[in-house]
């Protein structure tokens, strides 16, 4: 069994493979403390993956049940399964490239636009022949309606819901909508963008907002929640190898 364990900054999202299958997932608190071992109760774990969004993974793997395997911390120079064509792969999320590597394993031989809507939404592109070719950062749903109340003068924070107009017929609708039509345009133009490009081209969205989007979508998209997780999954089996 591979445990693979994505650190963020308020959670750990955690997984036990058995190959490629994923057998359980969950998401804990990242200051419960017996949690991790809770997760894996009688499960014999061999191996191990840590993603950290901060990079700082003691803590987390003082907590781990005893390992008879390989215990790997994921970084720039991480074994992985594709090749990583971004100028500065040291400052690349690492949370991001097992997203695209977990992408590139679930539509191989397509060219795969991978999505992760969280705080942040990330844009990132695998083509058909295993090659990270870079990607995009924008704001998410939240930081886009917190960012305009914050930098006015007058408009209000609004919260997020679903957008039952196109265009806006009152400044809370306005602002709603220009916040969720903004980033369902957004995501339309890089799938026909690239789409243009890439004729095999297959999209995947991850992400705490995956599943608001994707139902928002006229155009089919793959939700994958547990995208990071199999990417991590699939860096730990090429390092075990």
């Amino acid at each position: 069994m591979n445990l693979a364990i994505d650190i963020g900054n308020t959670r750990i999202k955690a997984g036990v493979f058995d190959g490629e299958i994923l057998v359980k997932s969950e998401v804990l608190d990242i200051s419960g403390d017996d949690l991790i071992a809770d997760f894996v109760g009688k499960d014999i774990i061999q191996n191990v993956i840590v993603c950290s969004v901060n990079g700082d993974t003691l803590e987390v793997e003082s907590r781990l049940p005893e390992i008879s395997g390989v215990v790997i911390h994921l970084t720039d120079r991480t074994k992985i399964p594709i090749v990583n064509d971004y100028e500065t792969p040291g400052t690349l999320g690492k949370d991001r490239l097992a997203a695209a590597i977990g992408g590139f394993h679930l539509f191989k031989g397509s060219d795969v636009l991978i999505i992760d809507a969280g705080t942040c939404i990330t844009y990132d592109l695998v083509t058909s022949k295993g090659v990270f070719s870079g990607g995009n950062i924008a704001p998410g749903l939240d930081m886009r309606l917190k960012a305009m109340h914050d930098y006015t003068a007058r408009l209000p924070m609004v919260s997020r819901g679903e957008a039952s107009r196109f265009m806006g017929k009152s400044t809370e609708e306005a602002i709603k909508n220009g916040a969720v039509q903004g980033i369902l345009l957004e995501i339309d133009g890089y799938i026909k963008r690239l789409g243009g490009q890439f004729a095999s081209l297959e999209t995947v969205i991850t992400g705490g907002d995956a599943s608001y989007f994707a139902d928002l979508m006229k155009t089919k998209i793959f939700v994958r929640s547990n995208l990071v997780l199999i990417g991590l999954n699939e860096i730990l089996k090429v390092n075990v190898a």
